[in-house]
């Protein structure tokens, strides 16, 4: 299942935008931190959650990511950490969806 996900995941971003994404994980010490700096940067109206259009605009704007592909990276996070439903990832949801996005299971 990693390894699908993972071939997806390169099918999706260019060279390019993967190269950004692991010169960030790299810098970042742990998921927490990774966390912490994806709420801090992208919870733009300070709720403490991230909503679908924050991830795409961290992705987007932070990331530089297409447009596309922040908006599939978007998606794919609600859908992997969304466990209430609500559209939006708490601190916990953004946590499951982090795992998952950096294959930790």
């Amino acid at each position: 299942m990693k390894i699908l996900a993972i071939i997806v995941v390169c099918v999706i971003w260019s060279t390019t935008d993967s190269q950004l994404i692991r010169k960030l994980q790299r810098r970042s010490d742990s998921l927490e931190n990774l966390r912490r700096m994806l709420l801090e940067l992208g919870d733009t109206d300070n709720d403490g959650k991230m909503s679908g259009e924050e991830i795409q605009d961290f992705f987007r704007y932070i990331m530089n990511l297409s447009p596309e592909n922040s908006l599939l990276t978007a998606l794919q996070f609600i859908k992997d950490g969304d466990m209430n439903g609500d559209g939006e990832l708490n601190e916990s949801e953004l946590l499951t969806a982090l795992r998952i996005y950096r294959g930790i299971s």
